[in-house]
């Protein structure tokens, strides 16, 4: 969830199509297939601004294989080897390793090799449900491009966490100043690209943090408190990232008044306990 620079330009993806339509296999579509990248571009990969193009199954078996043959070329690699990312673009999580097509090629076979197309993701994104879905029932219900929405490079997303606070469940949920058509957009991203790893990664973070707190703070008073988790929340998003799984919790606790109080009382029981 962030907003990354686009790693080729419209040249560089066109060109590899009128490579490829050298071979008499390809020539045939190859007027379709550079307007389907043109508008591709125009609307920043929007699933609801254009459809698939309609080509026959062999035609549309040897588009999609064509990233089979070219997953390790240089090019791709530099994508997936992004050495400037803290996380993953998609879901948040502290890892990457993996590409991961934005449309999935099983629908969008003309956009198996699209650089445009292909984001830098951990292998949960690459191999998730997100695979399948490419957009909801609703208009505006679609996943964060990002190469082309340069919005979410802003926080889009915090968890909320819900009483009673000894069994606290979490939510991820769109901040509170995004609005329409934003946070219907984060909704339907956030409920289809995180999955247990992102759960349990909270549940520790939550069972442990009144410790790290007694760690950093030589006051305990809730004012001494409450500042901490302002700055860890500032920490987070420079260390890990401004949409880090780390600072949307650290976003969600400090925006609960009773979440806090719960975790300074957690605080005073294991010093005491000490």
């Amino acid at each position: 969830m962030r907003s990354l620079p686009v790693p080729t330009s419209a040249d560089g993806d066109d060109s590899e199509i009128e490579a490829l339509c050298r071979d008499p296999i390809f020539a045939p579509g190859r007027q379709e297939w550079l307007a389907a990248y043109a508008a591709y571009r125009a609307v920043g990969g929007n699933p609801w601004a254009f459809d698939p193009l309609y080509v026959d199954s062999d035609l549309h078996h040897r588009r999609y294989d064509l990233y089979d043959g070219r997953k390790n070329s240089p090019e791709l690699k530099a994508i997936r080897d992004n050495k400037q990312l803290k996380y993953c673009p998609m879901c948040g999580s502290p890892v990457i390793g993996s590409l991961d097509h934005y449309l999935p090629r099983t629908t969008y076979s003309e956009f198996s090799i699209m650089r445009a197309n292909l984001v830098p993701a951990c292998m949960h994104c690459n191999s998730s449900t997100k695979g399948k879905t490419y957009r909801g029932e609703a208009e505006h219900e679609r996943f964060i491009h990002p190469y082309f929405d340069a919005w979410a490079n802003g926080p889009v997303w915090q968890v909320e966490i819900d009483a009673p606070y000894s069994a606290a469940t979490f939510r991820p949920v769109p901040t509170p100043d995004l609005g329409e058509p934003r946070r219907s957009l984060v909704q339907f991203h956030l409920r289809n690209v995180l999955g247990k790893q992102f759960m349990i990664s909270t549940v520790n973070l939550w069972a442990t943090y009144h410790e790290t707190l007694a760690v950093n703070l030589d006051d305990y008073a809730l004012d001494a408190v409450i500042a901490r988790i302002g700055k860890d929340r500032k920490i987070a998003e420079i260390t890990a990232g401004t949409n880090s799984w780390s600072a949307a919790f650290m976003r969600g606790l400090q925006a609960s008044g009773p979440a806090i109080v719960h975790v300074r009382m957690k605080l005073l029981e294991f010093v005491e306990n000490a």
